[in-house]
């Protein structure tokens, strides 16, 4: 295998040879036609003789008929030859033979025909014409031609006088019609004149709306909506500027008026939900309705708007709203806004000293009239304000009123800022104020912790306990109890009342159930010794519980706290820390320093962006510690509250 062959074959060709199979390849050697110079593309034909010859030679191979442009020229022509000897050809027309009528055709037709003529005429029909070379004869020929040419130019004449009758005819049917048509309309308009005068001319509502609506029903074809809009519109102006005239909504809600414009609505056929196309920002001119509503009433209600105060009275308002709310249509999401900035406003001057949390009163009715962005708005004001109710409220007057009822609008953000803002205090309630005593036992801060009882799952409110102290000091007071001359009747009624103290819910947790047991257990093995071995009574080894902040599972009572669990607690509270310094644009930094006593870390506080100032705090369980600005050694339990800000700036 040649070199050639071997590459051909890398290429995927066979090489079979040209012309292996005797009827294949080229015998002559390739013709070149040239063209002429000078000449452009497609002057002259490029094939050569032999082309063509190869071209049907393949063709006839594949079975088809080759045909090449010369040969279909050759077809056209012969074509164009048969068609031509046949008598297709395209000469010059030939003037119309002129046709005569007889004298009975001519009268057929309506024209009478005297009989003098009538030999005439009818001598002109297929009889032969017999020459004669009399004078006599001759100028009679003369004669009748005249006559008869008269005749047939009169019997023209006469079929054009019947064309133009009949057409005549059918234009006055058309000019009858339009005259009808015409008179109805006249009709239709001396109708609506006489109605539009009686619209006009009416000084009442109901007469008004009345001829409104026979004037829609019956032309609302025939005349333009916009045409009939302009003059209902027209028409009510009157009306409503005597209506609006003195009319304060904050005074007098005006349900009358309300309606007669939502019936005037219907008439005009404008949708309830959208009666102005208040979607279409591309639309240029104003509806004559919409007119009516931003000229008359959009005024009224900014003004009324203005002077609204919700904290006083703002059922006249919202009463106002929802009989308008259809009339006013796009105009009134702007109303709802400015009534949103009221509410704002409002809930922004709320006082938690001085006010109660009635807010939800006169805020939880408008919500169904703001829009997303505005409920939104109004919503985050309320939610800063309760933080400042929680981290202001006195607890010893228990849960704040009427804060259970945003709960189930912003559930979320709630349980948000309880667990930011009251579980720390109720832990320094318990931290600072609560202490057993059984002679002279005082329970007021666990009321107060029991009061928000309902606002925290009973695990939480169990691992607040736990976290603090308290059943660790029931143990410790219980084991000083025990060893020393007990009196276990007493010590019985003394456990079964702390039991009762403690709401039925949280006494079910099992931390609780455990911490109970084990002062049970204590007293079951105080029975067990003999009096004088009493004083070496075991003490009950305590646990810490997980801070509440962190909402982690309470872990037994038997298991020794880790330094680990501790770390994690810590930085789990620092979480929560972190997210409330972020919401009062405040830095949370460390120091790397641990504080003296405790070795915890210390932390700084501030308002300013250079980390300097503010106030050094370290964490210990769920409550935060900060430096006294007079004593440095001294740390105070603090609460993430406003007292807070105001030390991180530095006030």
């Amino acid at each position: 295998m040649s070199f050639a062959e071997r590459m051909m074959a890398k290429m995927g060709y066979e090489g079979g040879g040209l012309g292996a199979k005797g009827n294949e390849g080229i015998q002559e050697a390739i013709q070149v036609k040239q063209r002429p110079q000078g000449v452009g593309l497609g002057s002259v034909k490029e094939k050569t003789d032999q082309a063509k010859a190869e071209d049907r030679k393949r063709a006839e191979k594949r079975g088809e008929q080759y045909e090449d442009s010369s040969d279909e020229e050759k077809e056209r022509r012969r074509k164009a030859r048969q068609k031509a000897k046949q008598g297709g050809g395209t000469g010059a027309a030939k003037a119309p033979k002129p046709k005569f009528k007889t004298a009975h055709q001519i009268e057929a037709t309506g024209l009478h025909v005297p009989s003098v003529l009538t030999s005439l005429i009818d001598a002109t029909g297929k009889q032969t014409d017999m020459p004669s070379m009399s004078l006599v004869e001759s100028e009679t020929e003369k004669m009748a031609r005249r006559a008869r040419q008269d005749v047939d130019s009169f019997a023209r004449a006469w079929d054009e006088i019947q064309d133009r009758k009949s057409s005549i005819a059918v234009e006055q049917m058309q000019y009858q019609d339009s005259m009808t048509e015409t008179e109805s309309e006249v009709h239709v308009l001396e109708s609506i004149i006489s109605l539009a005068e009686d619209v006009q001319s009416a000084m009442e509502w109901d007469t008004t709306l009345d001829t409104l609506d026979m004037l829609y029903k019956q032309y609302s074809f025939q005349i333009d909506s916009d045409t009939l809009a302009e003059l209902a519109i027209g028409a009510v102006i009157p009306l409503v500027r005597n209506d609006v005239g003195a009319w304060d909504p904050l005074i007098e809600t005006n349900k009358d008026l309300a309606n007669n414009l939502l019936r005037l609505q219907k008439s005009l056929g404008i949708s309830q939900n959208n009666a102005l196309n208040a979607g279409d920002p591309f639309r240029i001119k104003c509806a004559p309705y919409e007119s009516l509503i931003s000229n008359l009433f959009l005024p009224i209600f900014r003004r009324a708007t203005m002077n609204f105060n919700p904290r006083k009275d703002p059922w006249p308002m919202l009463d106002c709203l929802l009989a308008y709310r259809d009339v006013l249509s796009s105009t009134f999401p702007y109303i709802m806004s400015l009534v949103a900035a009221k509410l704002v406003d409002a809930v922004e001057a709320y006082k938690p000293r001085k006010d109660t949390l009635d807010f939800h009163t006169w805020v939880f009715p408008f919500l169904q009239f703001l829009p997303d962005y505005y409920t939104e708005q109004l919503l985050a004001s309320v939610v800063r304000k309760l933080r400042v109710v929680l981290d202001t409220c006195d607890l010893s007057r228990g849960a704040v009123p009427g804060l259970s009822k945003w709960r189930d609008i912003m559930s979320v953000e709630l349980d948000k800022a309880l667990i930011r803002h009251m579980l720390p205090r109720l832990s320094a309630v318990l931290k600072s104020e609560f202490e057993v005593n059984p002679a002279d036992q005082d329970i007021s801060a666990l009321e107060k912790v029991f009061a928000w009882n309902d606002w925290f799952k009973p695990e939480v409110t169990a691992r607040l306990l736990l976290a603090n102290g308290i059943f660790a000091q029931l143990h410790e007071t219980l084991h000083v109890w025990l060893t020393g001359d007990p009196n276990f009747e007493e010590v019985g009624q003394w456990i079964s009342w702390w039991k009762s103290v403690f709401p039925a819910k949280v006494n079910e947790v099992p931390a609780v159930k455990e911490a109970w047991e084990t002062g049970l257990h204590m007293i079951n093995a105080a029975l067990d010794l003999p009096p004088e071995d009493r004083k070496n009574l075991p003490a009950p080894s305590q646990k810490p519980a997980d801070a509440p902040g962190t909402l982690k599972a309470t872990a037994s009572v038997k298991e020794a706290p880790s330094a680990k669990s501790k770390r994690e607690e810590e930085a789990t509270f620092r979480d929560v820390i972190q997210d409330w310094c972020s919401e009062e644009n405040l830095l949370f930094m460390p120091l790397r320093e641990a504080h003296e006593s405790t070795g915890l870390p210390l932390f700084r506080i501030t308002a300013n962006a250079t980390g300097r100032g503010g106030v050094i705090v370290y964490i210990k369980g769920d409550v935060v510690w900060a430096q006294n600005r007079k004593n440095r050694s001294v740390f105070e339990p603090v609460g993430l509250d406003e007292a807070l800000v105001q030390k991180a700036e530095g006030k």
